[in-house]
């Protein structure tokens, strides 16, 4: 999600995702009440995280899990203003990454932080540890074992640890 402005003028409030629609709308509402711009982004953004329906599109809850059965999210906002940058990258056990994301902008003196990194700070910042299975639904449960029970020929597409195999084709 992209948000342009001017001052305290919003002048658009952009999703590239298919699915972003809510998490503009949430953006669009937060800025009409004077809310940050960042606050606006990271609330719009985790509307759409903590929905278990977008998961399929790799993002947040409900996510398909990696080749080895765990939901990797990734996630990076910036501040334009000051060009401020914050990511994470193979978080594991957190529905929010971009929450997380912010946090290392903001109380980290890293950019970028990956895997166990990532998920040490979140810990260390108080960011609420889930199960694996919390994050994953039925369908992605069960696209998971269809995969370990070897009904995976032919399927490439995302994987957080780029094995070249991927659930997303089973569904």
């Amino acid at each position: 999600i992209l948000i342009v402005g001017v001052g305290l003028f919003l002048m658009a409030c952009i999703g590239t995702w298919s699915f972003s629609l809510a998490a503009v709308e949430r953006c669009a509402e937060r800025i009409n009440q004077n809310y940050l711009c960042l606050d606006s982004l990271e609330e719009g953004i985790n509307l759409v995280e903590d929905d278990p329906c977008t998961g399929k599109y790799y993002v947040g809850r409900g996510c398909y899990p990696n080749s080895d059965g765990m939901v990797q999210l990734d996630a990076a906002i910036m501040d334009g203003k000051d060009l401020r940058f914050g990511s994470v990258c193979a978080l594991e056990g957190y529905s929010k990454p971009i929450s997380v994301a912010r946090c290392v902008m903001e109380k980290s003196k890293h950019s970028m932080l990956v895997g166990s990194g990532a998920g040490s700070f979140a810990l260390n910042m108080r960011f609420v540890l889930e199960p694996n299975d919390n994050l994953m639904t039925e369908e992605t449960r069960l696209a998971y074992e269809k995969y370990k029970l070897g009904h995976s020929a032919g399927l490439v597409a995302h994987d957080t640890l780029c094995k070249g195999e991927s659930l997303h084709s089973l569904m």
